[in-house]
């Protein structure tokens, strides 16, 4: 009788190793509950072999797998679902949470259910259960009375633990793959919708400058005398058309950047930069950005600055950005622009006395649509993008934009550039 035990539970064992190796491939959940079925009906020798999955938004046990001795066609199909009120013994176990045994016929087996099974005399239903929650059950018949032993239980316990194991790990990889599957749907739409906004804001922004170079185009000339004279209200008046005209346009071309930039259309042409001829040109025009306050402008660019690999144009717009923000948030003092070099990069700078930055603005700034908090920063307007994509254009030739600042000590802007050859080198 030892010896007997010993060797079923060997064999209860060897087929625990075996569920769980086959629970490695990855295999249709029906498929491989399916195999289990057939696994333990094989080393066991039980008449029949059921595994059913509850459904609990219906409350219903659906048999999903079975293995039978006699070579009968079984209903195991989207039909064959139980209520969890019946008396069976398998959907007792599952509101009872534990397992049922029935070794003399007292409670109404499945063999009702599926009439082509022979008469089943012993029946041992199992709950699959992983911490609090029934996945389902598993149930064993055979048509010899008293088959289930004290001493055979446990082992169909590891058994079942294996099972809802597999259910488990199943279920887990069935919803990460769902929420990869959404995951990557919700990209692709996304990624259609900032492709559409883009193009959009693309066709505007072109569709809105001509119309509005054509506005101060008008003014420009009427200022010029070309219709006749004109009192100084009216000049005053077409002089602010001219401003606002020209203060829109820069924000029309901003947001046309983004677009471009966003769609990767933006394309880029390098060459040999004179940068301190760059920067003397562009701090002579941002002047005017001052509009007569108490702020000194300085280039103290040292005069042997080495060229940079760039495209002119961009580095210009990024230079002037800068300094645009910087006259806005700067009262009284000084800004200068600096520049030193390296082995291999330019290092351009911006500095101000103006109201600073605090510590979780200085990575929040480059966000795109996003303002200073400072009152200066409402006061100025503008769309919050200038900043946003002086770095991308930065980027886009191999540099970097970064800030360092401390609220009222102003702020330093700096980006680098490659030298000029350095690249090939």
């Amino acid at each position: 009788m030892v010896t007997m035990e010993l060797t079923e539970h060997i064999e209860q064992l060897n087929l625990i190793n075996r569920m769980a190796r086959a629970t490695n491939i990855l295999t249709p959940l029906d498929d491989l509950l399916t195999q289990f079925a057939q696994f333990i009906r094989q080393s066991s020798g039980y008449d029949a072999v059921f595994i059913g999955l509850v459904e609990w938004g219906t409350a219903v046990l659906h048999l999903c797998a079975a293995s039978v001795a006699e070579q009968v066609a079984l209903p195991m199909n989207s039909d064959l679902r139980i209520p969890l009120t019946e008396d069976y013994l398998v959907c007792g176990a599952v509101r009872e949470r534990r397992l049922l045994l029935d070794n003399g016929g007292g409670v109404r087996p499945l063999s009702t259910t599926v009439t082509t099974l022979p008469t089943t005399r012993s029946e041992l239903a199992l709950p699959l259960v992983i911490g609090d929650e029934v996945l389902g059950v598993l149930d064993l018949q055979s048509d010899q009375a008293e088959t289930f032993s004290d001493g055979r239980v446990p082992g169909l316990q590891m058994l079942a633990d294996q099972i809802a194991i597999a259910i488990h790990n199943q279920q887990l990889l069935q919803a990460a793959e769902a929420a990869r599957a959404a995951a990557e749907a919700a990209q692709a739409t996304a990624e259609a919708a900032n492709q559409f906004k883009s193009q959009f804001l693309a066709n505007m922004s072109h569709e809105l400058r001509t119309p509005l170079n054509s506005i101060i185009n008008f003014a420009y000339l009427l200022v010029l005398g070309t219709e006749g004279a004109l009192t100084p209200g009216q000049e005053d008046m077409l002089q602010r058309i001219g401003d606002a005209g020209h203060h829109l346009l820069g924000l029309i071309n901003d947001i046309l950047d983004l677009a471009k930039i966003e769609a990767g259309r933006l394309e880029v042409f390098f060459q040999e930069v004179d940068m301190r001829a760059l920067i003397q040109s562009v701090t002579a025009t941002a002047v005017g950005l001052l509009r007569d306050k108490p702020v000194a402008l300085r280039n103290e660019t040292p005069s042997d600055l080495p060229p940079v690999r760039a495209d002119a144009i961009r580095v210009r717009q990024v230079l002037l950005n800068l300094l645009s923000n910087a006259a806005r948030f700067t009262e009284v003092g000084a800004i200068v622009v600096c520049a030193e070099a390296d082995g291999l990069w330019v290092t351009i700078s911006v500095a101000d006395t103006g109201v600073g930055l605090a510590a979780h603005e200085m990575h929040r700034i480059f966000g795109e649509f996003v303002q200073g908090e400072h009152v200066a920063a409402r006061r100025g307007g503008g769309t919050g993008l200038g900043l946003s994509i002086s770095k991308q254009l930065v980027e886009l030739q191999g540099g970097r934009l970064w800030v360092v600042s401390e609220p009222g000590q102003g702020a330093t802007f700096f980006f680098t550039l490659p030298r000029w050859g350095e690249e090939e080198s």
